[in-house]
């Protein structure tokens, strides 16, 4: 990238941040997205892993100090944390339009499989959602029994690179011009705690691709 759409980019995930340039100048804009998005960790395992990644070492009420000028309280955060709950505890299965669903066990053999077995190809899992033998992808039914349909302009992302994670929590609705940006910009090989920033930074690029294509400028 060139240091001017460097400039833009810095000035984009700051104005994300709603942090203007002329505050927080003791901190990087990485820096910054990496605070913002960890805020759900306790303060103490919050600073170990900013000193660890930026090799610094500053004290935890600095951080802390930081999170609390800009809001950034820890809690629910819409990631997946441990010991909460899943988003099918309590229910009998993926609930299926027709009414069935509940996962079957035993080798039953593939051409009688009843609906609602499921089966893993290519890294992802798939669900049986009607006769004869009519197949989806599982996180898709999930996603759309949360959500609503998925529009064809758009896809899913697993955020943490996994596919065999299909929870709620784990997939995020893209357009497919974001993540052709997301496939450039090496989002599955990223560290885990670097997958938010490239996140962010491939959607701003992707609008600022189509703000160019559309004749405006930056």
């Amino acid at each position: 990238m060139t240091a001017s759409h460097n400039q833009w980019l810095d000035k984009k995930l700051r104005d994300e941040l709603g942090i203007p340039a002329h505050l927080e100048k003791t901190y990087t804009t990485r820096q910054l997205l990496f605070v913002s998005n960890n805020r759900h960790l306790p303060r103490a395992e919050l600073t170990r892993q900013y000193n660890q990644t930026f090799g610094t070492n500053i004290p935890r009420t600095q951080l802390q100090s930081l999170c609390k000028r800009h809001g950034w309280q820890t809690g629910n955060d819409g990631r997946f944390q441990r010991g909460q709950e899943t988003w099918n505890k309590g229910k009998k299965g993926l609930q299926l339009s027709n009414g069935k669903g509940c996962f079957k066990t035993g080798n039953t053999p593939h051409t009688s499989r009843p609906v609602g077995s499921t089966r893993t190809r290519e890294g992802y899992q798939w669900t049986k959602v009607a006769e004869p033998n009519q197949w989806r992808t599982t996180h898709r039914l999930i996603w759309e029994q949360a959500h609503g349909k998925i529009p064809k302009s758009h896809t899913l992302k697993f955020l943490d690179g996994d596919k065999a994670n299909i929870t709620l929590s784990n997939l995020a609705l893209v357009s497919r011009a974001e993540l052709a940006q997301l496939n450039r910009n090496h989002y599955d090989t990223a560290p885990n705690d670097l997958k938010p920033t490239v996140m962010l930074i491939s959607k701003l690029e992707t609008k600022h691709h189509q703000h160019a294509r559309n004749g405006g400028t930056t």
